[in-house]
């Protein structure tokens, strides 16, 4: 299980950032910096979106709803 703070750290990433991620080859991992003391905070993508119950895909058009961005197309998004 994935600790709540990390999961809620990856869920609050903007879909850019998450897009800048994906795109440097981090195979999924995010590295973000936590408000606790500059704590370097690293969750698999791959295991909070499994929590979540939900795919790349959604995950994305999600957080882009809620930034009211519009839609973005990421080479090699499923």
């Amino acid at each position: 299980m994935i600790p709540v703070d990390e999961a809620a750290a990856l869920m609050s990433m903007t879909p850019g950032a998450l897009y800048g991620q994906i795109s440097r080859g981090t195979s999924g991992l995010i590295v973000r910096r936590g408000a606790n003391g500059g704590k370097t905070i690293r969750v698999s993508l791959k295991s909070v979106l499994g929590v979540a119950g939900m795919t790349l895909s959604e995950y994305i058009a999600w957080r882009e709803e809620a930034a009211g961005a519009p839609h973005m197309k990421m080479r090699g998004a499923a």
